[in-house]
C-alpha cells in the first residue's frame, strides 16, 4: 500500500465539522482516537437514516480502509462518486483507495485526472492530490515524475509528513540517498509528538526508508538500527526485514542474515 490519505473535505477526520450533526461529529472523534469499530457503527447508523449522506459515506470509507477492508471501502467510494461524479474530493478519494489497496496505478489515473481537472483551491486537497499523483508515479516506476509531484507537495507544505516520506522514497529510487535522508529527518521532526495509527504507520515507513538509504550508503549499523525501529512499530514490515537481512549479510553476519530471511519466508 501507499502512505494513505489525510482526512476528507466533507467534515470527516481532518475536515471542517462545524455544520456536522452531533452523531457524525462523535463518529469522527471515535475514528480519530482509534476506536474504528465504534466509528464504523456510528457512520452506518447515520447512513440508515440517510443513505446519500456524503459525509457519513466518507467516514465509512475511512473506517473500512483503517480496518483493512479495501474492497468494501472502494464500493463505498463508488457510492460517493455516484452522488458527486465530478467532485475533486470524491475522485481523489477513489484514487487513494485504489492505490492503498495495491490495485494497478492505471485504475487510479482517470480519477486523478478528474480531480486535477477541477483545479481544487483547497490547499490540503491540492497537497493530497500531489501526494497521490506521486504514489501513482512510483507504482509505475516513473521516478522523475514522482520526485516532481512530491517536491511540489513539500513546497505547498514543508511540514506534511506524507509528502516528505514520498519525496524520500522517490529520491531513494533515483539513488539520491543523502537527499532522501534529509527529507526523512524533516518527516521525523513533523511527526514528533503526534499520536494515532496513521502517525505510527508513517513513522514505520520513514524508518524503513531510512534503513534502505543507510544500507545503500553502506552504513550498515545505522541501517540495522533504523530497520529495528521500523519493526518495533510494525513487526510485519517485510521491507524492513529485508534491509536488516541485507545489512547483516554485508556486515559478515551471514548466519543472522540467513535466520532473518528464513523467518521472512516462514511468514
Amino acid at each position: 500500500g501507499g502512505y494513505g490519505g489525510e482526512g476528507n473535505g466533507y467534515g470527516g477526520p481532518g475536515g471542517p465539522q462545524g455544520g456536522a450533526p452531533t452523531g457524525l461529529r462523535e463518529a469522527a472523534r471515535l475514528l480519530e482516537t482509534g476506536r474504528t469499530e465504534a466509528a464504523l457503527a456510528a457512520y452506518r447508523s447515520a447512513l440508515r437514516m440517510d443513505a446519500k449522506n456524503v459525509e457519513a459515506l466518507c467516514g465509512l470509507v475511512d473506517c473500512l480502509r483503517e480496518l483493512g477492508q479495501a474492497d468494501e471501502a472502494i464500493e463505498a467510494g463508488k457510492q460517493i462518486l455516484a452522488i458527486r461524479p465530478d467532485d475533486a474530493e470524491a475522485n481523489l478519494r477513489m484514487a487513494e483507495l485504489l492505490l492503498s489497496a495495491g490495485k494497478p496505478a492505471y485504475l487510479a489515473e482517470p480519477y486523478l485526472r478528474r480531480a486535477t481537472a477541477s483545479q481544487p483551491t483547497d490547499r490540503q486537497l491540492r497537497i493530497r492530490l500531489l501526494c497521490t499523483s506521486a504514489e501513482a508515479a512510483l507504482a509505475v516506476e516513473d521516478y522523475k515524475k514522482a520526485v516532481a509531484h512530491a517536491t511540489s507537495a513539500v513546497r505547498e507544505d514543508a511540514a506534511e509528513p506524507r509528502a516528505l516520506i514520498l519525496l524520500a522514497d522517490a529520491r531513494i529510487r533515483v539513488a539520491d540517498y543523502e537527499a532522501a535522508l534529509r527529507a526523512l529527518s524533516s518527516a521525523f521532526d513533523t511527526l514528533q509528538g503526534r499520536q494515532g495509527p496513521e502517525v505510527l504507520r508513517r513513522r514505520a515507513a520513514a524508518h524503513t526508508l531510512s534503513a534502505q538509504a543507510q544500507e545503500r550508503l553502506r552504513r550498515y549499523p545505522q541501517a540495522m538500527e533504523e530497520a529495528q525501529r521500523a519493526l518495533e512499530l510494525d513487526p510485519k514490515l517485510t521491507a524492513a526485514r529485508v534491509v536488516r537481512a541485507t545489512a547483516l549479510q554485508q556486515s559478515g553476519r551471514d548466519a543472522e542474515a540467513r535466520s532473518e530471511l528464513e523467518g521472512l519466508l516462514a511468514r
